[in-house]
């Protein structure tokens, strides 16, 4: 049974942060290890999970939805797929002063969502392991009801912006 995922992307740039708190994670809750697993990507695994380079997406879709908690890194697409699948990631930002991406949007974009409460952000790895572990005591916290209208809401804006750019030609945001 897979109780945390930990999902890094498909950047070609490593997420070695992320990994390493994961293992220091699972060296103090030692009867966790079989119970996480970290799709790692180009990064090197971590030595005290499961471990798998990539998953389609329809199995990662699965996976989210069927884990008590989800780890992801601050990519949009990511983020809104544990989101569709019932679940409020925990979600650390890839750092660009690490050379883990080019520049700072996923930190801006997930501070930005964490104002909303859309994400729970974990810059630090104190953060991390505290966030982790209140999930893992009562995983009803990272569960988002069908029901949340701001999924709704963001997907039917999302999909009004696509139809204009694609329609216009155009990629100017608006308000609606």
């Amino acid at each position: 049974m897979t109780r945390v995922l930990v999902t890094i992307g498909t950047d070609h740039q490593p997420f070695d942060r992320l990994i390493g708190w994961v293992d220091d994670f699972l060296a103090v809750r030692q009867d966790m290890a079989d119970q996480v697993l970290v799709q790692h990507g180009q990064t090197a695994p971590a030595s005290r999970a499961k471990n798998r380079a990539f998953f389609p997406f329809d199995e990662l879709n699965a996976l989210m939805a069927s884990s008590d908690v989800v780890i992801t890194h601050g990519g949009p697409g990511t983020i809104f797929e544990a989101r569709a699948q019932g679940r409020l990631p925990l979600c650390v930002p890839r750092d660009p002063d690490l050379g883990e991406i080019v520049d700072g949007h996923q930190q801006r974009f997930a501070r930005r969502l964490a104002a909303d409460s859309l994400v729970l952000l974990a810059e630090d790895q104190q953060t991390f392991e505290r966030l982790l572990t209140a999930a893992l005591a009562q995983p009803e916290i990272v569960r988002i009801p069908q029901d949340d209208s701001r999924v709704r809401v963001t997907a039917d804006r999302l999909d009004a912006y696509v139809t204009n750019v694609v329609m216009t030609g155009r990629s100017r945001w608006w308000r609606g």
